[in-house]
C-alpha cells in the first residue's frame, strides 16, 4: 500500500514538473517574436501576457535614474574649473546646458515651488550669470577678476534667503524673500545687502525701491537644484546648485 502512495506521489511530482517545463517552453521560446519587433501574428503568445508590464516600467525608471545621474555627473565635471561658470567655453556652456535640460525634462519634483527640498544650504556650480550673483567682485569681467565661492542659504520657516559670497577674508551677502506665484515659480524680493571684512560688517544697504526678480524652478531634487532667473531687464539666466547642508 506504501508503496503504491510513493509511486503516485512520485508520478504526480513528474507530471507537475511536465507542465511547468512545457509552460515555460510556451511562454518563452514561441514569444521569441518580442526580440523581433512584435512582427509575430495576432494568434501568437503576447508577450505582456507572460512578463508583467511593471518589469518594463521599473526596467524604464532605473534607466531613467542612471541617465540623470550621469548628467549631474558631467554637470559638475563640466563646472568644476569655470568659476561658477564666469569663465566657461561655449563648447561647455553647450554641454551644460544639454545636460540641464535633460534633467529638467525628468524633475522628479512635482511642485518644486512649494517643495521642502529647498530649505537648506546650496552650493552654486554653474550660472550664465555674469554679474555678482555668480560671485564677481568687481565691476567688470577680465583677466583679473575676482570671483568668489557663492552660496545661497534657503529658510523656509523664516520665509528669507541669502545669497553669500566669500572671497578670501571679504564676505557679501544679499537677503531676500519671496512670494510663490505659481507651483514652479517664486518672486523674489531683495531686502539689504551687506559687506564684512574678517567677520566685521563695515556696509550695509536696504533697497529703497522694490527690486525683484522671478525664479523658475526647473528642476529639484534632495541634492541638486536648476532655476531659471530672470530679473528688471529681462535677461533669463540658468543657475545650477548643489546642497552642501
Amino acid at each position: 500500500m506504501k508503496s503504491k502512495i510513493k509511486q503516485k506521489i512520485i508520478l504526480g511530482a513528474l507530471f507537475l514538473i511536465f507542465v511547468i517545463t512545457e509552460f515555460s517552453v510556451y511562454a518563452f521560446q514561441d514569444c521569441s517574436s518580442f526580440l523581433k519587433g512584435f512582427s509575430s501574428p495576432r494568434d501568437q503568445c503576447s508577450f505582456s501576457k507572460t512578463i508583467p508590464l511593471f518589469l518594463f516600467r521599473n526596467s524604464d525608471q532605473k534607466k531613467i535614474g542612471i541617465e540623470l545621474e550621469e548628467a549631474k555627473l558631467l554637470i559638475r565635471d563640466a563646472a568644476r574649473d569655470t568659476e561658477n561658470g564666469v569663465k566657461a567655453s561655449s563648447s561647455v556652456q553647450n554641454l551644460i546646458e544639454r545636460m540641464a535640460n535633460k534633467l529638467e525634462k525628468n524633475c522628479p519634483t512635482p511642485n518644486p515651488a512649494l517643495s521642502q527640498l529647498n530649505q537648506g544650504a546650496w552650493e552654486l556650480l554653474y550660472t550664465t550669470n555674469k554679474g555678482n550673483s555668480a560671485g564677481i567682485i568687481g565691476p567688470y569681467v577680465g583677466p583679473l577678476t575676482f570671483v568668489g565661492q557663492v552660496t545661497q542659504v534657503v529658510d523656509l520657516v523664516e520665509e528669507r534667503y541669502w545669497n553669500i559670497v566669500e572671497v578670501g577674508p571679504l564676505r557679501a551677502e544679499l537677503e531676500a524673500t519671496w512670494k510663490i506665484k505659481s507651483k514652479s515659480n517664486w518672486t523674489v524680493i531683495f531686502k539689504t545687502i551687506a559687506f564684512k571684512l574678517f567677520g566685521c560688517q563695515f556696509y550695509q544697504k536696504d533697497f529703497d525701491t522694490p527690486a525683484t526678480g522671478d525664479w523658475s524652478m526647473t528642476y529639484l531634487d534632495s541634492e541638486f537644484r536648476i532655476l531659471r532667473a530672470s530679473g528688471r531687464e529681462g535677461v533669463t539666466n540658468i543657475y545650477i546648485l548643489s546642497k552642501t547642508v
